[in-house]
Parts: C-alpha cells; structure tokens; sequence
C-alpha cells in the first residue's frame, strides 16, 4: 500500500477573523416568550421548557415547542439576520397548550438575532424582542 502526505506551508495571512454566526450553531433554552418569563410552575410540572437547537453545517432547526418536537429548515443566517423555513412537528396535546403555541407563534415571526451575554435573542424584522434563549451546553 503506498500513502501520500500532503503538507501545506501558510505563506500569508491575509484576514484573521471569527466568523460570528458559529456562536449560534448550539443548544438554546427559552427564558421569555413574547416579553413574558417562561416558568415551569407546580401547577403545571408536566409542561417542558421550550429548547432550539441551531445546525448551521447542516442548515436545520429543531427542538421541542414544551410540548412538541419540531423540525425545519434554516433558510438564512448572517451577522444579523436568521430566516427559518417551513417547520413541522408532532401534535400531540398538552396540559398547557398556550405556552406551546406562543412559542411557535414567536418563532414563526423570527428575521433578526443577537448573541449577548450567553444569550441568544431573536426579534421580529422591525427589531421587536419575540424569543430570548440561554446557552444550555
């Protein structure tokens, strides 16, 4: 068997700079929807936290809403700007189907983001705050 190596010399370094839209690539908790604090209450300890997971090599999102599983497609994602596609999901009902459905209403309005702080905040295309997210891993 005959093996080939190959090696590379830098010979200029012609930009050095970190590509900002990899923070994004992650696990994200909710922590508001629509303005409101999501908490998970005694009265309602069924309900799950809405989580996003970003896939930018493989351009998808997916997640759970508390009370589904969705899936899609990110359509658009630079510095600033993130447009999802078409999500799908499961339908299966819950206790507290009103989080679950703001949580989907919100993330269908999504055009902007901004990472702060561990922080992943998406806004509406008029710089309305819909969905803020803390880092989980």
């Amino acid at each position: 068997m005959i093996k080939f190596f190959i090696q590379y010399t830098l010979v200029e370094m012609v930009e050095k700079k970190q590509d900002t839209k990899l923070r994004i690539n992650d696990i994200w908790a909710v922590q508001s929807i629509l303005g409101t604090p999501f908490k998970i209450t005694t009265e309602s300890p069924r309900v799950k936290r809405p989580m996003l997971e970003v896939h930018i090599a493989d351009k998808k999102i997916l997640g759970n809403d508390g009370c589904n599983q969705f899936f899609g497609k990110l359509e658009r994602l630079t510095d600033t700007k993130i447009q999802f596609g078409a999500v799908g999901g499961t339908k299966m009902a819950c206790p507290d189907m009103e989080s679950s459905n703001n949580f989907n209403d919100a993330l269908g309005q999504v055009a902007r983001y901004k990472i702060s702080d561990l922080k992943l905040y998406l806004f509406k295309e008029n710089g309305e705050e819909v969905l803020v997210f803390q880092k989980v891993d």
